[in-house]
């Protein structure tokens, strides 16, 4: 009898264990068809038996984010942080956050972070460079575009901004190569830069 009792056990262990994550994976599935909405509920769901899963907190947050509720998404990141202080993801998406609200000086602050933890990261190169360059760093935003395009050097974002700080160099033929390459990448920005400067 004991040992009936233990099969069942496992077996319904493992099949409510397997409906978890079943749960999770179908969040992750709407998520990124854009159905946000249904995606934070199948995650909110998971998260009730598995509250400390940082990668569903971490994905629901950026599905509030989709759907302009940036003060929960802020809540997940912030909570992904107090499990995984180095998770790279949240510091940048709390980065981003304050650099949508033009306060520039503390999104560096964790896209400094997100530098330090992940040397190989083009996106927090990228990210910190915008964040010098519209605090006038001028030097220090050269450097990271050139670090994000020489770990992606099909980065075409980074090559429109990267040509916008040449041009405030007085460098066109610089700037208009870039903003060239930027087209080429299919950033659509770059023509109306190109036309404009070039």
């Amino acid at each position: 009898m004991n040992g009936r009792i233990i099969i069942f056990l496992t077996l319904f262990s493992v099949m409510f264990g397997s409906c978890q994550k079943d749960d999770s994976k179908v969040a992750d599935d709407l998520f990124a068809k854009g159905e946000y909405e249904q995606a934070i509920e199948k995650y909110d769901e998971f998260l009730k038996m598995n509250p400390r899963h940082v990668k569903s907190i971490y994905n629901r947050g950026r599905a509030y984010e989709e759907l302009g509720e940036y003060e929960k998404a802020i809540e997940d990141y912030e909570q992904v942080l107090k499990l995984n202080d180095k998770h790279v993801q949240a510091l940048l998406s709390l980065g981003q956050d304050y650099h949508r609200k033009k306060n520039y000086e503390q999104a560096l602050f964790y896209y400094d972070q997100a530098v330090e933890y992940d040397m190989n990261s083009p996106n927090a190169y990228y990210l910190r460079g915008h964040s010098r360059h519209l605090l006038g760093q001028v030097e220090d935003a050269m450097n990271d575009y050139n670090k994000a395009i020489n770990l992606k050097n099909d980065y075409g974002v980074v090559y429109l901004n990267r040509g916008a700080l040449y041009l405030h160099l007085k460098n066109k033929r610089a700037a208009c190569k870039d903003f060239q390459t930027a087209m080429n990448l299919g950033v659509s920005e770059a023509e109306s830069a190109l036309n404009k400067n070039c």
